[in-house]
This record gives structure tokens, C-alpha cells and sequence, in this order.
């Protein structure tokens, strides 16, 4: 790997903290361990998630999953990804995690947030941001 592709890397990790930071507030989340010591922490050390960042021209997502679940601990493993997509095109920034996971995260927002109405992304915006 090149040091631009490594610088690359790096300055997605901190871009990935730094809006988690934003949306958490008073949260401990910090570029883990690996960073600088090659270590077994995630990218980001944080609450609940266990993030495994990738970013390029074709990152393999399948491989970033492996190595989350294997940092992961008690916490959920995902993948953050950004395909670099070329040209005039803005990269495509995405979050996997499995679909357990997923359905168990969701019943819970259900329970808390969703129950017996109808909840449109702006209204979700709303109370997730009020919370």
C-alpha cells in the first residue's frame, strides 16, 4: 500500500470520527489503536459500533466485515465505506453491518421511536436529534 492510499485512509477514519463526534455528543470516540500501532482495536473506538472504515476506487467490503467482527468485541461490527466513483461524481459513502444486527437496531428504534405510527425520515431527523 502507498502512503497516499494510507493518507487516504487516515484522513477517512478522522473525517468518519468527526461526524460521529457530531452527532454524539460527550461520546469518547477517538481513531483506535491500529492506527498507529497496528493493534486489534477497530478504526473507531466508540459506543455500541465497531467501525471498520474503507475508502477507494473499489473497497472490499466482504474482507472490511471480516476484520470489524474480529475487532468488534461486544460491540457491532459495520463497515464505512466511500467508493471514490471518478470524474464529476461525488463518491458514494455507505454503512453494512449484518442483517441481525440490523433488524435488532431497528427494533428497537421501533420500540422507542416508531410504534403504531407512520415515521417519515424528516420526523426521524427530528426525534433522533432531540434525544
Amino acid at each position: 500500500m502507498s502512503a497516499s492510499q494510507r493518507r487516504k485512509g487516515h484522513n477517512f477514519e478522522r473525517e468518519v470520527a468527526r461526524r460521529f463526534r457530531e452527532i454524539m455528543p460527550g461520546a469518547q470516540i477517538e481513531r483506535g489503536a491500529q492506527a498507529w500501532a497496528g493493534g486489534v482495536d477497530p478504526d473507531i473506538r466508540m459506543p455500541y459500533f465497531a467501525p471498520e472504515c474503507k475508502v477507494g476506487q473499489r473497497p472490499n467490503i466482504g474482507g472490511a466485515m471480516i476484520q470489524a467482527e474480529e475487532r468488534a468485541g461486544s460491540r457491532v461490527a459495520c463497515v464505512v465505506s466511500r467508493r471514490n466513483m471518478g470524474g464529476n461524481r461525488a463518491p458514494q459513502d455507505l454503512v453494512t453491518m449484518r442483517w441481525d444486527d440490523f433488524m435488532e437496531m431497528f427494533g428497537e428504534w421501533w420500540e422507542h421511536y416508531g410504534r403504531d405510527e407512520w415515521v417519515s425520515k424528516e420526523t426521524c431527523e427530528i426525534v433522533l436529534g432531540d434525544r
